[in-house]
């Protein structure tokens, strides 16, 4: 599906294509109709939670809150620790982008940006199937802040790494994070000469 500006970047279409796979169609279009008109109150991502108010077709107000599945500490710092070996990451991320490696370096670590909606806790106060209407706007609003900023992404999962951006290595670091060396097994090519 085609989100227009709100998945205009290849992750905030792939974390709405995800998050989205049980909504309606007529769900997700109404819900482009409502943020389209500015329908989403003002909110801001707490940890890895999000409560927002979206107006109904009645002026009516619809709370929304979500909670994203949480990095744990031992995971989230492994994270870190790579991303720290990583110049091309740490560039793409301090330039506001993702690059499709990205998702290497955190399913090395067990992790990933891009969960469906069965793995988010959701709620909202309408009586509407979930994900209702309200709560994708207010997921179509998080994808056009990813897309500007896909620090956001992490954020959602309680993981802060905006500081990376200013991250100058000095010297190499002894750190208790294994090396990507060490994670990654190189497995032989096995060579075959044409017939």
């Amino acid at each position: 599906m085609e989100y227009g500006v709100y998945g205009s970047t290849w992750w905030s279409k792939k974390w709405l294509d995800h998050l989205l796979a049980g909504a309606s169609e007529r769900d997700i279009d109404y819900a482009f109709k409502y943020v389209g008109r500015g329908q989403v109150q003002p909110f801001t991502v707490n940890d890895n939670r999000v409560m927002a108010e979206v107006k109904g077709p009645n002026g009516g107000l619809h709370n929304v809150y979500l909670v994203f599945p949480k990095f744990d500490k031992e995971r989230g710092e492994a994270l870190v620790g790579l991303l720290k070996q990583q110049p091309v990451e740490l560039m793409a991320l301090s330039n506001g982008a993702l690059n499709l490696s990205i998702e290497l370096i955190l399913s090395k670590c067990g992790l990933s940006l891009f969960e469906g909606f069965d793995q988010v806790n959701m709620n909202c106060d309408c009586k509407d199937a979930l994900p209702c209407r309200y709560v994708i706007c207010v997921c179509l609003k998080l994808a056009e802040m990813a897309s500007a900023d896909p620090f956001v992404l992490f954020r959602l999962h309680g993981l802060d790494i905006a500081y990376l951006k200013d991250y100058k290595p000095e010297e190499p670091v002894e750190s208790d994070v294994p090396r990507e060396s060490t994670l990654v097994r190189i497995l032989p090519v096995n060579n075959r000469s044409a017939a």
